[in-house]
């Protein structure tokens, strides 16, 4: 730069002053252009950064709108896969069934779209679940019979990885055998002295031994219609007339007897048959009996007989240490200030599933989900309660300042890993790549707990702690390691999974706590089976057209799953209710007389006894005694005359 500067002042030496005068005119009108350019540059850099950063900004919230529009399709494909497994698939959460479906195309079997002559429509048949080694026999033919061998020898290995790990704890025994022991026997002897004689001779046989052969008997369902007639009485002397009372009758002026009345609430509650086809059934054999009348005897009886056992079995279970709760929702058409389309609650709260007393089990109705309820019903409560992660039940544990301890469902956890499970497309990995995908290491591991929870059910609590500590806890610190090694904001993640792993991370002291106390359940899963039936009863009634129906819907849901959980027959224990609970009426729901009510009772034990043996008198069936039959013969008698040592 210096050497052009000197080279400069060289060549303007020579210069005249007018020269020079239009030299610096020119360098100054140079420089004012210049510095004209340096302004709109600057004008323009400041242009350009403002709109950088504008279009930066517009960038991250396209961005941003982008990843959570990922999240959405994601999470709701994964929904609609679920939800189409719900409906047309296998509602299974086992490991075998899960591989055997992750993945597949389940279509609906009814659908018009359909091409019955394409290969796919039989390759991809996912109505019925294709177990691991075996095809269906047309496959597409873009896989080959090698690619075909390869992934039957890679699921059928994993299928035995899978039953090496979690053992055959969780197996149920399938009867292969009918059961009869539980039903009244009756004995008949066929016999007949005066056809043996003709075949045989007369004196020529005797009985040596009997064959015995079972049949099962139904007599066919009949009503009928008892005619009582009580006199008339006039008395000479003073020529009155005096009318002899008739039998006590469940309504006055009503045919309703309790057996009628237990059986229509039977077939409703225990059965899930609706009113109106128990009206349809009744009227085939000639019994017209409007639905109505079904409903009204069903409300008041519930509301007026069997709320006393039902008060006093909720007062037992709440001095219980050890409770199950759970919900589920009810339509009731009726409700005051409410749409007939808003959804009730119906709440379920049960004994403990590991306790050695009699099993409660009480539904309640209530037109909202809010935690008022529980506060109402647990106010009595001191103990461990297992239920799910709804938010009602941590503020009634925090509420409860440690009266109450919330402990967790280990079972809602491995659903939400079955789910992640589910979405996975596994039918063209193989063994070590399905070994390595997290769902499946966190989904074994979840299994292993199970598998050792289960062989404890049959110790007390002292020793299923101790086991629980020595064979459980471990597994439980390896499934939190593994589940915790996971980084959130991994995309390879999917967004069911880190769902799962937020959910056991969030819920981890909760799902612990059966560690702590052997006599506390690793799920939930109690409540949740004590709900099935009321859910299947819902499926086909639908709907409660008012809260009073509501109410005694469930009340007698109570009455029929207590006796059913206390191997008391749920149909004689509604009719031995609606025989006793009159005499009953006037006791106070904590008066310990009550306890005869309950289907655990002794009184019940022998009622039942004498309903049985009595409903057989009634069809004329009586048990035979054993005949003895052995003919006189001369000849035999001179033949043991003539031995030595006869006497």
């Amino acid at each position: 730069m210096e050497a052009d500067i000197r080279k400069f002042a060289d060549s303007i030496n020579s210069y005249t002053k007018e020269q020079l005068f239009d030299l610096c005119l020119q360098l100054k009108r140079d420089n004012s252009t210049l510095e004209i350019y340096r302004k709109e540059t600057r004008r323009s850099d400041t242009a350009i950064a403002r709109e950088y950063q504008e279009l930066s900004k517009s960038f991250k919230d396209l961005k941003s709108k982008y990843d959570d529009l990922l999240k959405s399709y994601e999470r709701i494909t994964a929904q609609n896969h679920l939800l189409v497994k719900q409906r047309f698939g296998s509602h299974n959460e086992k490991m075998d069934v899960l591989y055997a479906s992750s993945g597949q195309d389940i279509q609906d079997p009814l659908s018009e779209d359909a091409d019955p002559e394409a290969e796919d429509a039989v390759s991809h048949d996912t109505n019925k679940i294709i177990p691991f080694g075996e095809k269906s026999s047309k496959v597409s033919g873009k896989r080959s019979g090698k690619l075909l061998s390869d992934d039957q020898k890679a699921r059928t290995e994993a299928r035995k990885v899978i039953k090496d790990a979690l053992g055959n704890g969780r197996e149920k025994k399938t009867r292969t055998k009918m059961d009869l022991s539980g039903l009244p026997h009756v004995n008949t002897f066929n016999l007949n002295i005066g056809e043996l004689d003709k075949l045989y001779g007369y004196a020529n046989w005797e009985i040596v031994n009997w064959h015995e052969k079972k049949l099962l008997h139904k007599p066919l369902a009949s009503y009928y219609v008892e005619c009582i007639y009580t006199p008339v009485i006039k008395r000479r002397d003073d020529g009155s007339l005096i009318s002899m009372p008739a039998p006590c009758a469940l309504l006055r002026r009503s045919q309703v007897t309790p057996e009628v009345l237990a059986n229509i609430m039977y077939e409703k509650y225990f059965k899930s048959v609706p009113l109106y086809r128990q009206s349809a059934d009744l009227a085939n054999i000639g019994l017209m009996i409007p639905r109505q009348d079904m409903s009204n005897w069903i409300v008041h009886f519930a509301n007026l007989y069997f709320k006393v056992p039902y008060k006093y079995m909720k007062m037992l279970q709440c001095k219980r240490k050890y409770g199950h709760s759970d919900e589920s929702t009810l339509q009731v058409l009726h409700e005051e200030n409410r749409d007939a389309r808003t959804k009730s609650y119906v709440w379920v709260h049960t004994t403990g599933e590991l306790d050695d007393g009699p099993c409660i089990v009480i539904f309640a109705y209530e037109p909202t989900r809010g935690t008022d309820h529980l506060r109402t019903y647990y106010i009595d409560f001191s103990g461990a309660l297992t239920t799910d992660a709804y938010i009602s039940y941590d503020v009634l544990g925090k509420e409860s300042h440690g009266r109450i301890i919330i402990c967790g469902c280990l079972m809602h956890a491995r659903r939400r890993f079955a789910e992640a499970m589910e979405i996975i497309d596994i039918r063209t990995l193989s063994k070590k790549e399905i070994d390595v995908l997290p769902e499946y290491r966190a989904l074994i591991l979840l299994g292993k707990i199970y598998h050792a929870e289960a062989e404890l059910k049959s110790l007390d609590a002292k020793e299923r702690l101790k086991r629980r500590q020595s064979d459980v806890k471990p597994l439980v610190d390896d499934f939190y390691t593994l589940i915790e090694s996971f980084d959130l904001d991994d995309p390879l993640l999917s967004e069911k999974f880190k769902d799962a792993i937020t959910y056991s991370i969030n819920q981890k002291e909760s799902l612990c706590r059966f560690l702590e106390d052997g006599m506390i359940p690793c799920d939930n899963g109690f409540a949740e089976n004590c709900l099935r039936l009321y859910a299947q009863g819902r499926r086909n009634w639908l709907f409660s057209n008012t809260p009073e129906g509501a109410h005694a819907s469930t009340i007698i849901y109570s009455m029929v799953e207590t006796a059913r959980h206390n191997a008391a027959n749920p149909l004689i224990y509604l009719n031995y209710l609606l025989e006793k609970v009159p005499d009953y009426l006037e006791f106070s729901p904590y008066d310990p007389r009550i306890e005869e009510l309950m289907p655990w009772s002794d009184r019940y034990r022998q009622y039942e006894k004498e309903k049985l043996k009595a409903s057989l008198e009634q069809l004329n069936i009586v048990s035979q005694e054993k005949p003895y039959y052995r003919p006189y013969c001369q000849k035999a008698d001179d033949q043991a005359k003539a031995l030595p040592n006869a006497s």
